[in-house]
């Protein structure tokens, strides 16, 4: 079995100082690769380095992610386009907008998404969005802009008809923990009804907890147990899942991974 945690913030402080267990324990499991999107353009550097001690099992994303969008500057995005002469990350992200708080400055947030947006489109490459109460702007931003070369959305909860949207785009949609708590009714739906091919795996770790969690903190650990949530709900086994997700983000990331 095979499965990949395609959205997992293992170089966060919490995180980063047992990686050496988790990152263990995670292939101990059948986890084959863990995607660590960036958030900010001061990390870039130590995330580089920290996935360069585990080839082919860390693979990185550079971008700017729009919560933060109060610490991104104009130079951060020469900066971006300046790394990518030199290096390829196997997306750019976690990029996108966020409307959930009223109080981020939503021009910024666009002019920032969409020249990334325009960055990978230049550099062919995909990308890994945050959208909260955002998809109509993202899904109109990604074809005013002729996006081509889609990837993942994070954390899907908006609807099946803004799903289609995606799809048409070549996205795919990230099923975490959210699928293991009662109430997230919508969410659970989603995970159950959208097509098997569009969907990759990710624990959003530190973030994103199961319900009834432990611990304080989400772990990419917890991956083996949203597949096993995830293969109960649809009817399918957990080997046909891993699968699956496995070639889906093969396909999407262009990972050099075997699905078994």
């Amino acid at each position: 079995m095979t499965l990949i945690d395609t959205h997992c913030h293992l170089d966060f402080p919490v995180l980063f100082k047992k990686h050496e267990c988790l990152i263990e324990n995670s292939i101990n499991i059948g986890i084959r690769a863990i995607i660590i999107p960036a958030i900010l353009a001061k990390r870039w550097d130590a995330l580089i380095n920290f996935t360069k001690k585990y080839p082919d099992f860390l693979y990185f994303a550079l971008g700017l992610h729009p919560y933060f969008i109060a610490e991104h500057s104009q130079q951060d995005l020469m900066l971006l386009s300046g790394y990518l002469k030199q290096i390829k990350p196997i997306a750019i992200g976690e990029i996108g907008l966020d409307y959930y708080d009223n109080n981020l400055d939503k021009s910024k947030q666009h002019h920032f998404f969409e020249q990334q947006i325009n960055i990978a489109n230049m550099h062919q490459l995909p990308v890994i969005i945050h959208a909260r109460k955002a998809h109509h702007d993202v899904i109109a931003i990604l074809k005013k802009n002729n996006f081509k070369y889609g990837g993942v959305i994070h954390a899907f909860n908006g609807s099946f008809e803004q799903a289609n949207e995606y799809m048409k785009l070549d996205f795919r949609f990230g099923v975490g923990g959210m699928i293991t708590h009662p109430h997230a009714k919508h969410i659970r739906e989603l995970a159950v009804n959208l097509p098997l091919e569009s969907i990759v795996l990710e624990t959003d770790a530190p973030d994103m907890p199961m319900y009834n969690q432990v611990t304080s903190y989400n772990s990419p650990e917890n991956l083996l147990l949203i597949a096993q949530k995830l293969a109960k709900m649809r009817g399918i086994s957990l080997e046909e899942l891993g699968k699956q997700t496995t070639l889906n983000v093969v396909s999407t990331f262009k990972i050099n991974i075997k699905a078994s």
